[in-house]
């Protein structure tokens, strides 16, 4: 197939692979999206936010082959690239600033929005991920890192929640957060017996177990919690049965016995150091597959492997397993571990070009559209929900790092959704409403649920009412009906509006101007403003909380 430029459809190996899937199964790919589409694309996935009806403009009327390729490199080169991808990883990290139910003890991370700054400057300074990774398992072990701002790497580990202070809880999450998040692997389940499905043991556990055993938590000024060593470390013991007052044979501490020949065991300290070097050693199979599927889910919704922190022998083979091991294999080889190299990969294949236009045949064959023969059509997170809101009203604080600001409570900051203070014990109702990953344990992926108080929010909170009145605001200066319909589109839905669009609003604005002197005869104290209400109407639209 085609593309209306004459060009062969696939341009890149991704596009190769999908398209002698598709061919296999009679199907084929559906025709790239519209440039303000692709645009609205590009700028939600890459840096969380939507262009301007300016951008879109220039965008729509750059007719060079490397315009798009040009906005790619443009929107990873922003600082605000890692504020959207930081996110994702903070849901990997089960980040949080306060360490939940602690009896009488203090309630707060003092310096937890350290580690969450760490990741957005690591991201935009595109890190090296197996770098990325060994620093957040032993900062403070590698050389030149130990007196350094890495040091708040190592929140990754101690940010978790307390767990009323259990240790071996505490423990425990710190192993499921690494393998989990990192290597897609439930070594948790190994706590009490021998994983019943994967090739992961009762002694594999409690061999790791006793690395977190010997590396003590302690305070250092200005950072999250920090690990240490102890000057003479001790293997541990299996707990039967997970039990702590039960203990069975040591344990020397070493890594999982199935990805070791001859288990070698870890013999420097605590063995934490050695610990991050294989989580993170390029002959792993898993650490850059797993991380190749999280980026694949953000920008096409949906995993290659559909259990994204479980790659075991229970989870599903993906469809397009090949697609998987060749960005994998080039991550390693040819993007040397460079996260925006391997999200500018995809994003340039036509197959994200695609448009939602689903063929009839398609709809039938695969209504899942696993074989990926159009785009998926997107509903907005939370996080790019509320800032584009912040964003068209004029009032987004772009200001980056820093202390966590509280958005639940009004007045609300105007800072990026990023920088939320995130409560685990008493998560505020709105985090919870529009599908917010749970700070209380590592989490795969989001959920993405369609309930009565999404739409109840967005048409009566305080907080959309109150930015539909500064939208309208926005364009208070021009008199003309007409022309100020079309400004409020530009703004809300970065387009300007169909003639169908504007006889529609002036018809409704022309009986809200008659309903509104009513209301003043009735002394109504504040009759709502037909321009503010026509501004919500587009705010709640699906065109503005969508992505096609």
């Amino acid at each position: 197939m085609f593309p209306e430029d004459g060009q062969p459809w696939a341009r890149t190996a991704i596009d190769r692979l999908i398209s002698r899937r598709l061919g296999e199964h009679g199907l084929g790919p559906a025709p790239s999206a519209g440039k303000r589409t692709l645009l609205r694309r590009l700028y939600y996935d890459l840096v969380g936010l939507s262009p301007s009806a300016q951008e879109v403009q220039r965008f729509q009327e750059d007719q060079s082959p490397e315009a798009y390729e040009r906005v790619v490199d443009r929107l990873l080169a922003s600082g605000q690239y890692g504020e959207k991808w930081g996110r994702h990883w903070l849901d990997v990290a089960r980040y949080g600033d306060t360490k939940g139910y602690v009896f009488e003890a203090a309630r707060e991370y003092s310096h937890a929005y350290r580690y969450r700054d760490w990741v957005v400057d690591a991201l935009n300074g595109d890190m090296r991920y197996d770098r990325f990774v060994r620093l957040q398992l032993a900062a403070d072990l590698m050389e030149g890192s130990a007196q350094s701002e890495d040091l708040a790497a190592v929140g990754f580990l101690t940010l978790g929640r307390r767990f009323i202070t259990n240790k071996h809880d505490i423990i425990d999450d710190r192993i499921d957060v690494i393998f989990r998040g990192i290597m897609g692997l439930t070594v948790g389940c190994a706590r009490c017996h021998d994983h019943v499905y994967d090739p992961v043991s009762l002694e594999d556990y409690y061999a790791l177990y006793g690395v977190f055993l010997n590396s003590p938590e302690h305070e250092q000024e200005g950072l999250p919690p920090q690990l240490g060593e102890l000057q003479s470390p001790k293997d541990g013991h299996v707990l039967i049965r997970g039990n702590p007052d039960v203990q069975g044979k040591p344990v020397p501490r070493r890594f999982l016995s199935y990805f070791s020949q001859g288990s070698p065991l870890f013999v420097k300290g605590s063995g934490r150091r050695e610990l991050a070097e294989r989580v993170a050693d390029a002959e792993n199979p898993l650490t850059a597959r797993v991380l190749v599927n999280r980026v694949w889910s953000h920008l096409f919704g949906k995993p290659l492997v559909s259990t994204p922190s479980d790659f075991g022998l229970r989870s599903d083979q993906p469809v397009h397993h090949d697609v998987l091991d060749h960005l994998a294999a080039t991550f390693i080889e040819k993007d040397h571990w460079s996260i925006k190299r391997l999200i500018r990969r995809i994003v340039i294949s036509s197959v994200y070009r695609q448009s939602s236009t689903v063929s009839n045949r398609a709809a039938e064959m695969d209504p899942d559209n696993q074989l990926l023969s159009h785009s998926r059509r997107r509903r907005l997170d939370f996080e790019a929900l509320r800032d584009s809101l912040l964003l068209v009203s004029g009032d987004l604080d772009f200001t980056m790092g820093g202390a966590s600001v509280r958005i639940e409570k009004w007045p609300p900051s105007n800072r990026r959704t990023l920088y939320a203070f995130i409560d685990r014990q008493n998560l505020p109702a709105i985090f919870r409403t529009f599908d917010f990953a749970s700070p209380d344990t590592h989490a795969p992926q989001r959920s993405h649920t369609t309930v009565p108080q999404q739409a109840l929010y967005l048409l009566n909170s305080k907080f959309a009412q109150d930015v539909a009145d500064r939208v309208a605001k926005r364009t208070s200066a021009i008199e003309d009906t007409t022309a100020r319909m079309r400004q409020l589109y530009r703004l809300v839905l970065a387009r300007n509006p169909e003639q169908e669009e504007l006889e529609l609003g002036g018809r409704y604005l022309t009986a809200a101007q008659v309903n509104r002197k009513a209301d003043k005869n009735l002394a109504i104290a504040k009759p709502f403003d037909p321009w503010a209400r026509f501004a919500h109407t587009l705010l709640m639209s699906n065109e503005f909380a969508f992505l096609d």
